[in-house]
């Protein structure tokens, strides 16, 4: 009796995470980030310069596509650390700096 009992609580435990991954689909809103290049950090003008260049060269534009996703700053923050070392709050951070860089 002790192996059913096992089993039929594995079952439900089983059922019930279905459920609730279902649940985490249905209320998930994911959304893609424009691929960008990050600014040349070794040009020749200083960082206000360049950052004023970039304003006023960077006019909103609807013809972004949404293929790839650029994930250079969000893998140069990460790579130096083990994957079993990393925590949702590093993970975070890195995502939002690399949406930082776009917006």
């Amino acid at each position: 009796m002790d192996l059913f009992e096992a089993l039929a609580v594995l079952k439900y435990d089983l059922l019930d995470l279905k459920r609730q991954w279902k649940n985490y689909l249905s209320k998930s809103k994911l959304i893609s980030l424009p691929s960008k290049s990050l600014p040349n950090i070794h040009s020749e003008n200083t960082p206000r310069e360049s950052v004023k260049e970039e304003i006023v060269n960077d006019e909103p534009s609807l013809d972004v596509t949404f293929d790839k996703i650029d994930l250079e700053y969000y893998n140069y923050l990460l790579q130096d650390v083990a994957i079993e070392s990393t925590s949702i709050y590093m993970q975070m951070s890195a995502m939002l700096d690399q949406v930082r860089i776009y917006f």
